[in-house]
């Protein structure tokens, strides 16, 4: 997750061993949910039209806890979690 300056926004990027594609997308923070929520797509073999989307929600609980929780469309077209990590930082 990065912030673009020029363009006013969070921009974010993910990576990871199970695709061969990059996860793009852009985000917004609301600062009373202190909850920052991302959409985008990426590129699915699977898929009929190699592309799905996605979105995403990051929720800052307090200053040593978060969850983020990814959403992309199953099979019948509607959207389920497909993850959720929940973070703890340890002291």
């Amino acid at each position: 997750v990065g912030y673009d300056n020029l363009k006013g926004k969070y921009e974010t990027l993910w990576v990871d061993n199970m695709a061969t594609g990059f996860m793009q997308g852009t985000a917004a923070y609301d600062s009373a949910t202190q909850t920052l929520t991302d959409s985008g797509s990426f590129s699915c073999p699977m898929s009929p039209t190699k592309t799905m989307n996605y979105h995403t929600e990051w929720k800052m609980t307090d200053a040593n806890n978060s969850t983020f929780s990814m959403f992309t469309p199953g099979a019948d077209g509607k959207e389920f979690k497909m993850m959720e990590l929940v973070y703890k930082r340890i002291k």
